[in-house]
């Protein structure tokens, strides 16, 4: 996971499509609706 493009975008004028914002919503969704597998390894 690319959190700071800037040094792809200078080198090979690279941007990702997904944004931060984007990619930590749906981490914070995947988290919300699987919270049972913490009792996997706790």
């Amino acid at each position: 996971m690319v959190l700071d493009p800037q040094l792809a975008r200078e080198t090979w004028d690279w941007e990702p499509i997904t944004s931060i914002d984007t990619v930590l919503e749906e981490i914070a969704q995947h988290a919300e609706a699987n919270s049972n597998r913490l009792d996997l390894v706790t």
